[in-house]
Parts: C-alpha cells; sequence; structure tokens
C-alpha cells in the first residue's frame, strides 16, 4: 500500500529537499490499511508499508523514511529485536521509530525505550495524535540531517580553507623570498650603476674647470645636468629597495636642527629663485636646537617634499613650519615628537588622488609624469623612512589651492657642546688627507679636487691600508672614506684626532 502523491510541508524550514515518509511494518495487513487511510488525507506524507519483519531493515534501508512505525509483536522476529536492530544498522540508525503496541504497560514501553524507540503508541491510535506524532518525529529527524549536512559543509569548507591557506603561505613565502631577491638586485645594481654616474658627474665638474669654447661648455654642462638627473633616479632606486629588503639602517648622532633645515633650503633656494617663490620657514621656540637622529634622512625628506612643493608651485611661495607634538609625552630617553609641515600655494591634489600619493610608483596621474617628471618613488621613500624614524605621514590638499604635507619624527634632544665637530669646516685647514677608495675614477676626482686647493692627497684601496698609513705616522689631517672603514659610516669625513680614538 502506497500513496505516492507528496509535497513537502515543511519548506518554510528550508527542508524542502527532503521527503516525509512513513514506515509501517506490521504483519496485519488490516493495520496497514487503516494507517494509510490515516495519512492519506495530508497530501504531504508519503506512505510505506511493510508485512514481513525480516524484510524491513533491507525496505528502511533502501527508502530511507523520516519515521518509522514498528508493531511490537510480529510472527517468525521479536519487535523489538527488530528496534535493536535498526540501531545498529548505519543506514537507519538515527531514524525515529514509534513502536506500535495493542496494550498501555510500563513495562513494555520501557523496554521499547532501552531498545531504542523514540515513542510509544497503542494502536490503532487517534488520527490527529499520530499524524501529530508523526510530523513532530519527521520534523526533528530532517533537521537533524540538515544540520548533519551543514556541519559536514562546514567541515569541508574548513579543511578547504586550511588547504588553502596552506598554498597561500607557501605562495606568500615565494612571493617575500623573490621581493627581497628583486629588492636585493635592485640594491647591488643601482649601486653599480651609481659609482660609474658619479664618476661621470665629477669629470664632467673637472671638464668645466678647463679652458672650453663656449659650445663645448654647453654640451658639458648638459651632460652633467642629465647625469644628474639619472643619479637622482637611481638613488630613488638604491634608497627603496634598500627599505624593502631590509637594508636600511638610521644612523642617530646629535646635529643641530637649524643647520639641517637651513641645509636644505640652501639647495632649493636656486630653484625657488628661478620660479620667483617666497623659501622660508618657521622653527617654534619650545623646539631644541640640537637633537640626536638620523640628520642625512631627515634632510632627504625635507628636499624631497619641499622639492616636491617648488616643482609643483607657480606663484606664491613655499613654508616649512616645526612644531613640537606636546600630545605625546616623552619618549625613552627623553625622545620627543617633532611635527613638520611643508605648505605651498601650488595646483593641489584632488581629493580622489590623495590615497595613491605615498604608494610606491605611482602618480597623481599620468601627465603630472610628462610636465614635471619623477620615477613616483619620492613620496614611497619619504613614507618609509618617515616610519622607520618613528613617525608618520599625511597630506592635506586643497585642488588649485596648494598643499600641506605634514610628518613627525622621534628625535632626542641632546646638550649642544656634544655636537660633533662638522669636518667638512676643518677641510679648509687641512694640509695632508687620506683617500680610502677602491674606484679608481672616484678617487681621480677627490686627489684632483684636493690638489685644487693645495692639500697634499694620499690614496689608498682598502681599510687595512688605511690604518697601516696612520700607524706610519706620516702625515694626515682628515680621511675621507666612500666605504666603512672598519666599522665607520660610509661616506664621511674624519679628523686624524677621531681616527686615533677609535682605534686606540
Amino acid at each position: 500500500m502506497k500513496n505516492t502523491s507528496f509535497q513537502n510541508p515543511m519548506t518554510s524550514d528550508g527542508l524542502s529537499e527532503y521527503k516525509v515518509m512513513v514506515f509501517l511494518v506490521d504483519d496485519q495487513a488490516m493495520i496497514g490499511e487503516a494507517v494509510r487511510r490515516q495519512l492519506s488525507s495530508e497530501p504531504s506524507i508519503d506512505f510505506h508499508y511493510c508485512a514481513n519483519g525480516s524484510e524491513a531493515i533491507a525496505l528502511a534501508s533502501s527508502i530511507k523514511p523520516t519515521v518509522i512505525l514498528q508493531d511490537l509483536i510480529m510472527p517468525g522476529i521479536d519487535g523489538l529485536a527488530l528496534v535493536r536492530q535498526y540501531r545498529e544498522n548505519p543506514e537507519t540508525r538515527n531514524i525515529p521509530i514509534i513502536v506500535l503496541s495493542t496494550k498501555e504497560d510500563p513495562l513494555t514501553k520501557s523496554e521499547a525505550f532501552s531498545a531504542g524507540a523514540n515513542d510509544y503508541l497503542v494502536k490503532l491510535p487517534d488520527k490527529v495524535e499520530l499524524i501529530a506524532r508523526v510530523c513532530y518525529h519527521s520534523r526533528a529527524y530532517l533537521n537533524l540531517i540538515q544540520r548533519d549536512d551543514a556541519y559536514r559543509a562546514l567541515r569541508e569548507s574548513q579543511l578547504q580553507l586550511v588547504d588553502n591557506n596552506t598554498a597561500l603561505i607557501s605562495l606568500n613565502q615565494k612571493l617575500e623570498e623573490a621581493t627581497l631577491a628583486k629588492s636585493e638586485f635592485l640594491a647591488t645594481i643601482s649601486h653599480e650603476i651609481r659609482t660609474p654616474m658619479n664618476g661621470v658627474i665629477g669629470m664632467t665638474t673637472l671638464l668645466l674647470d678647463t679652458e672650453l669654447l663656449d659650445e663645448q661648455r654647453d654640451f658639458v654642462e648638459t651632460i652633467r645636468s642629465s647625469g644628474e638627473a639619472l643619479l637622482a633616479i637611481i638613488n630613488d632606486v638604491l634608497d627603496f629597495s634598500k627599505i624593502e629588503s631590509g637594508r636600511m639602517e638610521l644612523e642617530n648622532h646629535p646635529f643641530e636642527l637649524f643647520t639641517c633645515i637651513e641645509e636644505a633650503l640652501d639647495v632649493l633656494a636656486a630653484k625657488a629663485s628661478e620660479k620667483k617663490l617666497d623659501l622660508g620657514y618657521i622653527v617654534e621656540d619650545s623646539i631644541p636646537a640640537t637633537v640626536s637622529g638620523d640628520i642625512t634622512r631627515l634632510r632627504q625628506v625635507l628636499l624631497n617634499l619641499i622639492g616636491n612643493s617648488i616643482k609643483f608651485t607657480t606663484l606664491g611661495e613655499v613654508v616649512l613650519h616645526v612644531t613640537r607634538d606636546t600630545s605625546t609625552p616623552p619618549g625613552p630617553s627623553g625622545a620627543i615628537i617633532l611635527h613638520f609641515a611643508v605648505r605651498d600655494t601650488g595646483i593641489g591634489i584632488p581629493e580622489t588622488k590623495l590615497d595613491c600619493l605615498f604608494k610606491s610608483f605611482s602618480q597623481v596621474d599620468s601627465s603630472t609624469t610628462r610636465q614635471y617628471g619623477g620615477t613616483g618613488l619620492g613620496l614611497a621613500i619619504c613614507k618609509r623612512l618617515v616610519e622607520l624614524m618613528g613617525g608618520r605621514i599625511w597630506v592635506e590638499s586643497d585642488e588649485g589651492n596648494g598643499s600641506t604635507f605634514h610628518f613627525t619624527i622621534r628625535l632626542t634632544p641632546v646638550d649642544a657642546n656634544v655636537v660633533e665637530a662638522q669636518p667638512a669646516a676643518a677641510i679648509v685647514s687641512a694640509k695632508n688627507i687620506l683617500i680610502v677608495e677602491d674606484n679608481a675614477t672616484n678617487s681621480h676626482i677627490l686627489a684632483h679636487f684636493a690638489k685644487s686647493h693645495g692639500i697634499i692627497p694620499r690614496v689608498v684601496t682598502n681599510s687595512h691600508d688605511a690604518l697601516a698609513h696612520l700607524q706610519s705616522g706620516e702625515a694626515c689631517d682628515l680621511i675621507i672614506s666612500q666605504r666603512s672603514l672598519k666599522g665607520w659610516p660610509e661616506s664621511r669625513l674624519y679628523l686624524r684626532a677621531d681616527i686615533q680614538t677609535a682605534t686606540g
């Protein structure tokens, strides 16, 4: 007996993909027909009947009912034994079982529940009660299936996520290794390019000191200006690659803040003058005159930001403001936060383009590169340097009315008396210098400049020979080193007294 009409009554619970199916196991055909008639008024319920208990397990495994109605007394097999077999079979283990009995007996009920039944009815139950219990247990079972399916899908998703994460981590490691290799390559190749470029610029400078025809002088000046432009690009790439590869190390020496600012402005004063721009700076009275930090990198950031402001300003002024960030308490060793703001009256920047300013190799638009030049690395380098110096950088701009670039850095106030003697000033009184340089072109240029100022140069190519020269007692007032000399920083000038102290 089978009612084949079916509509799922549980679509509101998201269970429409499962059928509500009743499986009756009873040897009395009359009971089977009675139950079929009771359920026939519910078109959403599918009904299956089995009169032979020995076939019940196989049929239940095949049709997968949502509830089993199991008679307790059947010929050839005990109903409770059949309940236990349902529970032992993986295909029917979780299907709800309603035991049908001819009498209301507590002991029989207890045995039925112990065997694994979910409910107990005295047959033939009332139609309303039967339908209610069938729907209740079916709903519970279908919810269990849905939960298990969802859990299984979640587990599969989690396993897939783990696999994807593992692959992503592996890919990221490869990308990091590739980025590091790229940065190291760029740092190496940029350095190797910069050395001969310095030679080109140095030699053109020497050539300009000779007797030249006007046309020849114009050619040489063009070579030098082109070389300086190329060198600026190489320096940007070198700095960026050093930062990316983690090879950028900051120095920490006392220096005069006003001197650093004025040196940066002096470099850019000619460009500002050409465009008839006012160029100046304002420093808050509370700012210490002498601080400890990396003067070279601070000057680099100032040159870049102020240089950009001059480049993009055709009328008006470029002004640097320096204030102390009093909202941040002093850090270790009394370190303070200084706030630098470079304000201009230039073309400004569209608000929609502000986010891309500090990204590598980015420009506000392609016309910027064509009109003003640049690699798009300057601001990215400034951002990295400022962050290395314990600060941050940001911009405020009004398109057509100028921009203000802000940055903060952490510096430590120091006693002005501990500032190192400026070796560049001491070169005037130096009579004998030692040049430590392994590049023949560079050493030739440096030696020529020294001779042109009446200074006697001595050239060595490595630190071992430099130390041997110092220990020999030969005259030496100053050392010019383009390479690190026994751990001393690169591109520095050293007084003989400094080296004697360092070498003991």
